[in-house]
């Protein structure tokens, strides 16, 4: 069969969810739109105090390689920020509350 044949066909039996649906989608849609924005902006927040924690390492120790630098505890809190954007990036896991199903 045709390509264009089978998308119209396709086209045809298309779901058409119901306006409840359609609406209970949208919400979903828009709560992980902001948890996406809030978790962007807690590392925006994170990674400028790991930038001053950075700072303050480097000041104390002028003379050290960088790999021989202690790692400031606010890196830990950017990386675990990360590891939720990666997650939902990569896994498609989102936080409980954000799932379809809950």
């Amino acid at each position: 069969m045709p390509l264009a044949k089978t998308l119209k066909r396709l086209r045809k039996h298309r779901y058409h969810p119901s306006k409840a649906e359609a609406k209970a989608a949208r919400h979903r849609q828009q709560a992980r739109a902001a948890w996406v924005r809030d978790i962007v902006a807690q590392l925006k927040a994170a990674n400028a105090r790991a930038d001053a924690a950075w700072l303050r390492v480097i000041r104390a120790n002028p003379d050290s390689e960088d790999e021989d630098l202690p790692i400031p505890p606010e890196e830990a809190e950017v990386e675990a920020i990360l590891a939720q954007i990666k997650a939902v990036i990569h896994h498609d896991r989102w936080p409980r509350h954000l799932h379809w199903s809950v």
